[in-house]
């Protein structure tokens, strides 16, 4: 499936095996780098305040890969439908409903006598830089250029200077020093978009070089600018909820499509499927007995609602990871990496479920 990328976007080229995906929206951590578990914890938090795996993550991970897609609306129908087959109780879907209105992200909005959410333009730009981050993640390679960032904001601006260092480390980018910062050069655009946005272009100078010399290896630095245990602690936590989910051709997958979400204040990722019993499948008190024809235990439409669950589960423990993993070479990273796993996992599902998942979206949203 081709689906449009972000024109007019400079940058490398995305990771081979890359494919063009569904745009969805990205996520950056906010707080400042200070320990292991305060990045863990920011990385599971989007620049909008959702917690990754909760309901309100999930719906807005729904509203960037579907809405956009739908002309931009959706009634409130289909997408509490959307949700609920992605796993997500109806109650709590219309508050998230509510908390993606109070930021910015929907706007309530009627068509031919019918109550649906738009699509809220100003919110364009951050889905954007989604976009690019989570469906063509890229990586440095031995020989690349860094990026090194290095600021002086008066004691008069420190709000400035706090704000500059949150968003630098909320795009990937390592702390030096107090006042120096180092990226993969390809993230030099971002960064000067944020300098831009704060009114610190002038205050601060980009340099660009490809042999970084510390006093030590470049992989022992490199583990002291970036907090490589809670990045990899990201990964991990996404194999994690990816093997909790129902394989391709997995027979039984219809009860574990029952697992439920929990809300923004639980736990972040799907609970262990129930067992088999009244409720699973397709039958009269199945999740997809009203997902239109053809969703049937033995028909297409029952393998589509199944990639979608999938599709959209991972895309949404997915999305943070790499505003949290810049890109960093292989090289200068543990042998034991597991970005070396959940990269082409990430890729591979979405290679395999997106189309299924976007007809079995199409089907809910036209009803």
């Amino acid at each position: 499936m081709a689906v449009p990328g972000v024109p007019g976007v400079p940058g490398p080229a995305a990771t081979p095996g890359a494919r063009e995906v569904t745009p969805a929206f990205g996520v950056a951590g906010t707080a400042p780098r200070v320990t292991t578990r305060a990045l863990a914890a920011a990385a599971l938090v989007d620049e909008l305040g959702m917690r990754t795996g909760s309901v309100p993550s999930l719906v807005l991970t729904i509203v960037g890969l579907y809405l956009r897609r739908s002309g931009g609306w959706m009634s409130t129908a289909a997408l509490v439908r959307l949700a609920a087959d992605a796993g997500a109780a109806t109650a709590l879907t219309r508050s998230a409903f509510t908390r993606l209105k109070q930021r910015g992200v929907l706007v309530a909005a009627s068509r031919d006598g019918v109550a649906g959410y738009a699509f809220a333009k100003a919110a364009e730009r951050m889905f954007e830089r989604g976009d690019r981050r989570i469906f063509a993640p890229r990586r440095m390679v031995p020989g690349d250029d860094w990026c090194l960032i290095s600021f002086s904001l008066p004691e008069q601006q420190r709000g400035v200077r706090a704000q500059l260092r949150r968003r630098l480390q909320g795009i990937g980018c390592g702390t030096v020093a107090p006042g120096l910062w180092i990226a993969p050069a390809f993230l030099a655009d971002e960064v000067e978009e944020i300098l831009d946005e704060l009114a610190v272009r002038a205050s601060t100078v980009l340099f660009f070089a490809d042999d970084p010399r510390p006093a030590g290896s470049l992989a022992d630095a490199v583990a002291t600018w970036w907090d490589l245990p809670a990045i990899a602690a990201r990964h991990q936590e996404f194999l994690r909820v990816l093997a909790g989910l129902p394989a391709e051709s997995d027979p039984t997958a219809e009860t574990a499509l029952e697992m439920p979400l929990a809300d923004d204040a639980t736990a972040t990722a799907p609970a262990p499927a129930p067992a088999p019993g009244p409720g699973s499948g397709s039958g009269p008190g199945s999740r997809f007995a009203d997902a239109g024809p053809g969703v049937t235990e033995a028909g297409p439409g029952f393998a589509e609602a199944a990639a979608f669950r999938r599709y959209v589960v991972a895309v949404d423990a997915w999305r943070d990871i790499p505003y949290v993993d810049p890109g960093l070479p292989f090289e200068l990273l543990p042998d034991d990496w597991p970005g070396r796993l959940s990269i082409p996992a990430f890729l591979e599902l979405s290679e395999r479920d997106a189309d299924a998942a976007s007809r079995h979206a199409a089907r809910a949203s036209a009803r």
